[in-house]
């Protein structure tokens, strides 16, 4: 049998990850929940639900460090927290019984795949439910150095900070209780032992307190629901609005096909399919030996969390796997390939013991294949952090004029234009709405403190959109869309492109002509931050430069109406120099 790797390269290796994160972070705002974490690492308060308050302490206690931007403050802050779940990965793997060189393996081709690597490198939760999954997962494993008593109370601890990050953590429960009641067998007090473990839930599932604390002053601070209450709080870490079980308020029915589908192509890809496979081989050999119950036990409660974390979760999710939707859904399969690239380095040791590998062999292995994820995935995660996004934000803010009225849907937008107004301290007399959000009270209410008036409640389930831009236009402030969530606001209001955004007229109002429109968007255009761009582009960042696409559609549009063929050629033209091609 070969010798293991010394003690000093897990560390190392550790600390090696967290300098590539450090090195490749995220310096713009980019889509989806991004927008609104570096917006709380700038000023405070309270995230969408379940309000995630683990994550923004963290977040809030390192404000102060230097960096280009809020984006890349909150950044270097998640990244730090790919540190410390590179160190729970290693701390796992030796804890289910994996060799130091199979722990390194593991590490090499999980931490540098491209999904683990782009989530520790922005502002995102899911570093920080990662690293807390692994630590639980290292405690209850069977080779833990942690026994009895002190076993039991760090699992406590661990679980109250993952519900304080977020509740997919409860997914981890087989594990979790598992790794207690072995904790309570090894220990001669019980009693005590249970006692200190519920205890140690305490300080984790405190911090909710953060959700009340930032509601009660929400003056400059970003600040979602209305948590000043204790029932507004319970709605809010319930998730109430969306609904506990489900990932968006879009009342779609899941498709578990399609979801399982996307995750076990996404699995396998994102860990290069070879890992993949010896994570389940490594999860398959935990009982090999013939009589050994306690294994048996452990293997069957890893794949139970295996299996929530993975398929039966992703079965229930309402959002539709494709383009921003990918975007939105993908980051829920970082701890079940997690847990599986764990299992690889089990899967690496049988490997050694079958081929066999010498301990030079090993070494190659270990540093190829961590160097191949490096080369493949850092192309990924430069794509992933382009300023596309940023660069959209500011334009479409650029464009409008003093007090206007933005209606618009899209988390890129949602959440993105309060980071521009709050974190970087622009345009602060726009006032943007989402309509699709006005259902929830605490939204509805602030919108009408905002404007001073009542706002239109939606008696269906759907919301009445031409009520909203019309309320909007009563205010005497222009009013603009981002984007054409619904048909219903053209089809009764005039409206026209203007750059980024389009405006939305009075009824009986007339809409200039053909040629002005077209000379108006040309200057608007030329003043912009983004330029046109034919390359693939990420999910978000291709609907956000999708928009300027649509302003010259539509002026081809009129042009075409107008019998002008080859004015309207020339403007598509235009277009497709911002339509980002598909990937080959």
């Amino acid at each position: 049998m070969t010798s293991d790797a010394p003690r000093w390269t897990l560390p190392c290796a550790a600390a090696t990850v967290g300098v590539v994160y450090l090195a490749t972070c995220a310096r713009a705002v980019l889509g989806g929940d991004n927008g609104e974490f570096a917006t709380l690492f700038a000023v405070g308060g309270v995230a969408h639900p379940s309000g995630y308050p683990l994550y923004v302490l963290w977040l809030r206690a390192w404000s102060w460090l230097p960096a280009s931007s809020p984006a890349h403050g909150a950044a270097l802050a998640t990244a730090l927290l790919g540190a410390l779940g590179a160190a729970a990965f290693l701390f796992a793997a030796r804890a289910w019984g994996a060799s130091r060189r199979g722990a390194l393996f593991a590490l090499g081709t999980f931490a540098f795949a491209s999904l683990p690597w782009r989530l520790a490198t922005h502002a995102e939760v899911f570093a920080l439910n990662t690293a807390l999954a692994l630590t639980i997962a290292g405690l209850a494993g069977p080779d833990a150095p942690a026994r009895g008593t002190r076993r039991a109370a760090l699992l406590g601890l661990a679980a109250g900070a993952a519900l304080a990050n977020h509740l997919s953590s409860a997914l981890l429960a087989p594990i979790g209780l598992y790794g207690l009641l072995v904790g309570l067998r090894e220990s001669p007090r019980r009693a005590r032992t249970l006692a200190l473990a519920a205890l140690a839930l305490a300080p984790g599932l405190a911090t909710y307190a953060q959700l009340y604390a930032s509601a009660l002053h929400p003056e400059g601070r970003l600040v979602w629901g209305a948590t000043a209450s204790l029932a507004g709080l319970a709605r809010h870490a319930l998730r109430y609005d969306f609904g506990t079980f489900n990932l968006s308020a879009s009342g779609r029915r899941p498709d578990a096909g399609a979801a399982l589908w996307f995750l076990t192509r996404n699995v396998l890809a994102d860990l290069r399919v070879l890992p993949a496979v010896l994570g389940f081989v490594g999860f398959f050999a935990l009982a090999r030996e013939e009589g050994d119950r306690a294994r048996t036990a452990a293997r069957t409660v890893y794949g139970a969390a295996l299996a929530l974390t993975g398929p039966v979760f992703m079965a229930r999710f309402n959002i539709d796997p494709t383009g921003v939707g990918a975007a939105v859904v993908e980051r829920f399969h970082l701890m079940p390939e997690a847990l599986l690239a764990l299992m690889s380095a089990r899967g690496f040791d049988l490997l050694s013991e079958r081929a066999p590998l010498g301990a030079q062999a090993q070494g190659v292995l270990i540093v190829a294949v961590s160097a191949a994820g490096l080369a493949l995935s850092l192309p990924e995660v430069r794509d992933d952090h382009h300023d596309t996004v940023e660069r959209y934000l500011l334009d479409t803010l650029d464009t409008l004029p003093v007090g206007a009225i933005v209606l618009g849907t899209g988390d890129h937008r949602t959440l993105g234009f309060p980071y521009v107004q709050l974190a970087l301290g622009r345009r602060r007399d726009v006032l943007f709405i989402d309509p699709q959000l006005i259902p929830m009270a605490h939204y509805r209410r602030r919108v009408e403190g905002l404007l001073q008036r009542p706002f239109p409640f939606p008696q269906g389930p759907s919301v009445p959109t031409v009520q909203v831009a019309e309320t909007a236009l009563a205010t005497g402030r222009p009013v603009y869309l981002t984007d054409v969530f619904t048909q219903s606001i053209p089809r009764a209001l005039p409206t026209f492109p203007y750059g980024t955004v389009i405006r939305v007229l009075p009824r009986g109002a007339r809409l200039p002509p053909p040629d002005a429109l077209i000379a108006t968007n040309d200057v608007l255009f030329r003043r912009y931050r983004l330029q046109p761009s034919r390359v693939p582009l990420p999910p978000w960042q291709s609907a956000a430069q999708s928009e300027y696409a649509r302003t010259w559609m539509a002026l081809a549009g009129l042009a075409a109406s107008t019998g002008r063929a080859d004015v309207a050629e020339a403007l598509r033209a235009r277009a497709t120099l911002y339509t980002p091609s598909e990937d080959p």
